[in-house]
């Protein structure tokens, strides 16, 4: 029970780090399409560990990426351009930018995403 905890939790948070990522890529960038992509996406991860019964540590990873997706792009869109561009105008690299402009900005919504990607595989250990 500890090291299947121990997986979950470090699936859950690789999970974060790989959406946040993807989140704030989505943002940037703005594709005009893929709502229903996303939206396919996020209802297979979800329920493909619970159909399969399965519990790979993949499929929790899996399960937990769309949650995060849903969780930090809402807020990665709402933030003000403007903040990123005056410190690319003052010489900060994108990487900065996150790190010290972006990831403050939105803790919350990222906070939130962990909490999401920990609970959807921790039920299916639960079951």
């Amino acid at each position: 029970m500890a090291s299947e905890l121990r997986s979950l939790v470090l699936c859950a948070f690789a999970a974060l780090i790989a959406g946040v990522a993807i989140s704030w890529a989505v943002s940037v960038w703005r594709p005009r399409r893929g709502g229903f992509a996303l939206t396919l996406g996020v209802l297979l991860a979800v329920n493909l560990p619970a159909v399969l019964g399965l519990r790979s540590p993949v499929l929790l990873f899996l399960a937990g990426l769309p949650l995060v997706l849903l969780a930090t792009a809402p807020r990665f869109e709402t933030l003000n351009r403007e903040y990123a561009g005056a410190a690319r105008s003052l010489g900060a690299s994108e990487l900065r930018i996150f790190l010290r402009l972006i990831l403050p900005l939105s803790w919350h919504s990222v906070l939130l995403a962990y909490v999401l990607a920990l609970y959807a595989p921790f039920a299916e250990l639960l079951l």
